[in-house]
């Protein structure tokens, strides 16, 4: 668990959330929305801490007795809620209901946690949006999602909504630093990979995918003036070991990416792939906008297609003979 001043960034929502505590204007609900990974639960959690602590400050103390049975885990007026299998179902819905309609056990208030709550099966989803519609002064409720816009409109309406940014890269690397004691090239190789996502960083972490990075990087910058037979051969070496295209299409996505950044005229400082600039430069003079929009689309769709048991190694190969086109039409 951590305090609001252990939290690196999101600065406005712990301002904000900080200042309802102190001024005891705290929602009976809020939506935290945003991209996964960039830490809306442990700002959830530094919420409830402070609103659990005895000493009732703005933030936990970690030294009283409630604040060391929240930290434990066993703090009986905080409560965890996400998806039994795919959704959150009506009975977990239920079960909840009745818990909120008797007061806090310990102290102040009663901390509801909905996790990924755009899981709510529908009829869940209505049998919450009753329990919102009749607030306790003692209960508060955060629901966390990715995907607001799957919500209930009028679950969204009873909530104060809280939104969320993706990470900076400075704050991923520090924490890569920090966290895996790894080489400060490394950490900020894998920050500007992330995409402001921290669960991400440590995914590509501990994946094959910086391997990957330095093989597959001089093919694909040669992907402008590359021959058929060539494309046909990294799409076999691509899929010669099961789930290795994928790393690949993602430095592809990434690589893509920073061709429209150039174009754009963004500091190469905010490139994935700044040690590669010059060929980027070169791309995006042999490409539109336009095309470069339509290759990322192209990408995108090979994640998709592979989700209906499609054949990775014709998938790969289709992918590069597009991208190949799409230089073609350019010239």
């Amino acid at each position: 668990m951590l305090r609001f001043d252990d939290i690196r960034s999101h600065e406005i929502p712990r301002h904000t959330l900080q200042a309802a505590i102190q001024r005891q204007k705290v929602a009976h609900a809020y939506l935290f929305a945003g991209p996964p990974g960039v830490g809306k639960r442990k700002v959830a959690e530094a919420l409830f801490g402070a609103l659990l602590c005895e000493r009732g400050g703005t933030q936990a103390c970690f030294e009283c007795a409630a604040c060391k049975r929240y930290e434990a885990g066993v703090h009986q007026d905080y409560r965890v809620m996400e998806a039994d299998g795919r959704f959150i179902k009506i009975e977990q819905v239920r079960d909840l209901s009745r818990l909120v309609h008797y007061p806090p056990i310990e102290g102040r208030f009663k901390c509801i946690l909905i996790v990924d709550a755009e899981n709510l099966h529908e009829s869940a989803a209505n049998a919450l949006l009753k329990t919102l519609e009749e607030p306790s002064s003692s209960t508060v409720f955060v629901l966390l999602t990715t995907r607001a816009h799957l919500l209930l409109p009028t679950i969204v309406s009873r909530c104060q909504q809280v939104r969320f940014a993706a990470l900076d890269r400075a704050t991923v690397a520090s924490l890569l630093m920090e966290k895996k004691q790894v080489a400060s090239e490394v950490a900020h190789t894998v920050a500007a990979m992330s995409d402001g996502n921290m669960e991400r960083a440590f995914v590509l972490l501990d994946s094959d995918l910086l391997a990957y990075r330095t093989e597959w990087m001089d093919r694909l910058v040669k992907l402008p003036t590359a021959s058929v037979s060539d494309m046909l051969l990294w799409a076999e070496l691509a899929t010669a070991e099961k789930d290795r295209w994928e790393p690949v299409v993602e430095l592809l996505r990434l690589f893509v990416r920073d061709v429209m950044l150039v174009a754009a005229g963004i500091p190469p400082d905010q490139l994935t792939y700044r040690e590669f600039l010059p060929q980027l430069i070169e791309w995006s003079r042999k490409i539109s906008v336009h095309s470069a929009i339509n290759l990322l689309d192209l990408i995108l769709g090979a994640y998709r297609v592979t989700q209906f048991n499609a054949n990775p190694k014709l998938m790969m190969e289709h992918l590069f003979l597009q991208i190949s086109a799409c230089f073609s039409d350019d010239v």
